[in-house]
């Protein structure tokens, strides 16, 4: 990632994208960044999953990261968790 922040271009990718159009990829493996809404705000859709319920990331995390999750996830993952 350093060497892109410093300039180096030869192994980037770049998708030429629409609004509207939708992305997959892994965010923590993929160099990314939005532009700002003009009129409407932004509405995204974040999936992801593991193979293992204790690897599940906690409420708080949840919230920092996403600001919200469905009810579901903290039924399922974090039952007993005050």
């Amino acid at each position: 990632m350093q060497a892109v922040l410093d300039g180096e271009r030869d192994k980037v990718r770049t998708l030429a994208l629409e609004s509207g159009d939708l992305q997959l990829f892994e965010g923590a493996k993929s160099l990314h960044r939005v532009t700002v809404p003009q009129g409407e705000e932004r509405q995204s859709l974040l999936l992801s999953y593991v193979t293992d319920p204790a690897n599940l990331t906690s409420r708080q995390k949840a919230q920092r990261i996403w600001g919200e999750a469905h009810l579901l996830y903290y039924e399922y993952a974090h039952s007993g968790e005050s």
